[in-house]
């Protein structure tokens, strides 16, 4: 590792701040999306704008959780990463299928729970495994990510 890239690691002494700031960058990419869609109401008009939503949001809570579990001891972290967030999405849709018995919402934003609610979960989880491609090709493809231990 060359001295700047040495350099930096001295002064990031967190546990796999690599996992970390990547985490960050895929949640931060994920609100912006999002914040664009709301902001120009897309849902309104172009409704499978659901779909890349669901995608990145399940790669940023893929990262994300990984970076938590590669703080613990728990073996085969990206199974269990892959599984926490499908039962995050499942929670998700839960609680925005819930949200519409309490709060009405517009017609073009009503979500059937076994139709939409299914298909958010399944891209969900493609983003998931997406997540894994990237932090393999981070690893593979880059000097900071070397020395992280992948399982």
């Amino acid at each position: 590792m060359d001295n700047k890239k040495l350099k930096i690691r001295e002064r990031c002494k967190f546990p796999h701040n690599e996992l970390f700031f990547t985490a960050l960058i895929s949640l931060i990419i994920f609100l912006m999306m999002e914040l664009f869609v709301r902001s120009f109401n897309l849902y309104k008009h172009l409704p499978f704008v659901d779909i890349p939503s669901h995608f990145f949001a399940g790669i940023a809570l893929f990262i994300g959780i990984y970076w938590v579990l590669s703080l613990t001891a728990i073996i085969r972290k990206k199974t269990w990463a892959i599984l926490l967030t499908f039962i995050a999405s499942i929670f998700w849709e839960i609680l925005e299928t819930l949200e519409d018995l309490v709060l009405p919402n517009p017609s073009y934003l009503k979500d059937i729970f076994f139709w939409d609610g299914f298909w958010d979960i399944i891209v969900a989880i493609i983003g998931g495994l997406f997540g894994i491609g990237i932090l393999y090709a981070l690893k593979y493809r880059t000097l900071f990510f070397k020395e992280l231990k992948f399982r």
